[in-house]
């Protein structure tokens, strides 16, 4: 069985390169460009916590800004970031176009007219005027509602960008198929999937689907199993202390943490790291200096088994998600409507 799934790596290998040739030319060091002329900074700060470390959450985006973070991924978290957003600005920290700030659609808004007043609704909460990326978070219907067609999903979408209320739009979790209900109609396409790219879940097939399209992959989950998985039992290697992420560490003189982020990176995929931990925080953002080989990209496509961490499900929307207190919503979101985070 394992000489069988080294075939498959090196054919895929053959047919995707371990570095994809369609990453973007015109990229700086510190941030990519979208196909619809925006500029996304480099590494994005992800804020999907446990619902135990909420509280956490402002101090940790306040230490993410400080260290250097300007993309940042709000995740329906915009009570607990609001406020650590707010005083970034007012304080000369950070300026407002410096920001690259994401938010995601409500699960239970099917309709074209529903998106914009979605977004709205979210842009008060954030008490900004405009995201930089709106996104839809799933391709399948999660509201249980009939007749909630993608297609009027993104026409919403681009209705928002029109408008002015985002500089981009994108999805989640879209696969090929999904993105071509979208891609032969649309007027503007998706500007960032949002994926699970790691070690062990390379999504290398996916991933240059989207480059061929334009369509900026965004890492979620880039640690994989390198770390701690609630839920999970006998998790597939790496661990960060396996040997070649220690000696791919080593000839860089960096942690196999800092290898593990670096990695998409050099696969022309943005990460988005998450973490409370302010050591976390700042070595997550000094991942500029050193590149990957072809051959270090490789030698990680190895340990790929086509495992997510925690599967995509398709689960029944239940009370609006930005109703009721700010640990109510949060309790709903991540024990009853999400895998674990």
């Amino acid at each position: 069985m394992l000489f069988l799934r080294v075939i498959l790596n090196v054919l895929l290998l053959w047919i995707y390169p371990a570095k994809s040739t369609n990453i973007d030319k015109t990229a700086s060091r510190d941030a990519r460009l979208l196909n619809d002329g925006n500029t996304m900074p480099l590494v994005t700060f992800g804020t999907l916590v446990p619902v135990e470390d909420l509280d956490k959450l402002p101090e940790a985006v306040c230490s993410a800004f400080e260290s250097g973070y300007r993309n940042l991924d709000t995740y329906y978290n915009e009570y607990f970031v609001a406020d650590s957003i707010k005083n970034a600005i007012s304080c000369g920290m950070v300026t407002r176009k410096e920001l690259f700030i994401s938010a995601k659609k409500s699960l239970d808004i099917c309709t074209r007219s529903g998106v914009v007043s979605d977004l709205k609704m979210t842009l008060k909460i954030l008490q900004l005027d405009y995201v930089d990326l709106f996104l839809i978070n799933t391709p399948i219907n999660p509201s249980g509602k009939k007749n909630c067609n993608v297609m009027d999903i993104w026409n919403g979408m681009e209705d928002a960008k029109k408008q002015g209320l985002t500089k981009s739009i994108g999805v989640v979790n879209f696969k090929k198929e999904d993105l071509d209900k979208i891609l032969p109609y649309c007027t503007t396409k998706p500007a960032v999937n949002q994926l699970e790219v790691n070690p062990t879940n390379t999504n290398i097939e996916l991933v240059e689907y989207c480059q061929k399209q334009g369509i900026m992959v965004m890492a979620y989950r880039p640690f994989g199993f390198t770390v701690p998985r609630p839920g999970v039992t006998n998790p597939p290697p790496p661990c960060l202390d396996d040997p070649v992420l220690v000696k791919i560490a080593e000839k860089y003189n960096v942690t196999a943490s800092q290898v593990i982020v670096r990695y998409p990176i050099d696969r022309g995929v943005v990460p988005m790291s998450r973490s409370t931990n302010m050591t976390n925080i700042e070595q997550n953002d000094e991942i500029n200096s050193f590149c990957l080989t072809d051959e270090d990209v490789a030698k990680i496509n190895e340990f790929n088994v086509n495992r997510p961490v925690y599967p995509v499900k398709s689960f029944t929307f239940g009370p609006d998600s930005k109703k009721g207190t700010k640990k109510e919503q949060a309790k709903r979101r991540y024990e009853k409507f999400y895998p674990l985070a």
